[in-house]
């Protein structure tokens, strides 16, 4: 084997965990990738998703978004620089701030995710059937939902 050349095991006989971590990180560099058209990550485009339904605190978006609080500040600040997001002192109590998403953060997020279903061909365009999709898809949302707080 030459220098700088990798070759992978048989994947067929790989855990389902490291297949599904293998698949993961690779989509998610795609995505991170694409999402860096509009400045987000994925941790930036969860708050914005969360925000479209209405305004929320720091400490909402950190537990829904399952990240501390000192996290959250750092996600917000820089949407906030981005002008994405409002940051505003809570009126009924000073010590919390209220999170609203800017018109700016609303295109920005409905530009990705149209993009994203747009990429989302990339999956398709594979050898993959119609039905192994749904299987796919059906798989992960049970995942998922399984995880969600």
């Amino acid at each position: 084997m030459g220098e700088g050349q990798f070759v992978m095991s048989d994947v067929r006989q790989w855990p389902t965990a490291r297949l599904l971590s293998t698949a993961a990180h690779e989509l998610q560099c795609r995505w991170d990738t694409h999402l860096s058209n509009w400045d987000l990550n994925a941790s930036s485009l969860r708050v914005l998703d969360q925000l479209v339904q209405g305004e929320s605190s720091q400490r909402e978006l950190a537990a829904v978004s399952r990240v501390t609080e000192q996290t959250m500040c750092r996600v917000l600040d820089r949407l906030v620089r981005l002008g994405y997001v409002t940051r505003e002192r809570d009126l009924e109590d000073r010590r919390r701030s209220r999170i609203a998403i800017t018109p700016a953060g609303a295109t920005a997020r409905d530009a990705a995710w149209k993009e994203a279903y747009a990429q989302d061909q990339t999956l398709e365009a594979s050898s993959m059937t119609d039905d192994d999709l749904k299987d796919l898809r059906s798989l992960l949302v049970k995942l998922v939902e399984a995880e969600a707080i």
